[in-house]
């Protein structure tokens, strides 16, 4: 069974090219800059370390309410978070 709080990055609705790619590194980038652990995050947003763990490595993408929680939890705004994975990407 799918858990609701992440998508299958090929099973999702929108198109892959609408989806920024990179919003897992950015994520693994700013919680290990913060010293906290996958688990520790986790536990902080209530979602399953492997959730996050999947969600960083870019098998899957969050949801609406789990990407406001980990920017809530890391201290920054989920706009930076898919620019700065939208601007790994850049053509520029």
């Amino acid at each position: 069974m799918q858990s609701s709080l992440i998508r299958r990055a090929g099973r999702s609705k929108f198109p892959r090219s609408a989806l920024p790619d990179g919003i897992g590194a950015v994520l693994r980038a700013r919680r290990m800059s913060a010293g906290l652990s996958s688990t520790a995050l986790a536990k902080a947003i209530g979602i399953r370390r492997e959730t996050l763990q999947r969600i960083e490595r870019g098998d899957g993408l969050p949801s609406t309410r789990v990407m406001f929680a980990i920017a809530k939890a890391l201290d920054f705004e989920v706009k930076e978070m898919v620019c700065q994975s939208a601007c790994k990407r850049a053509p520029f």
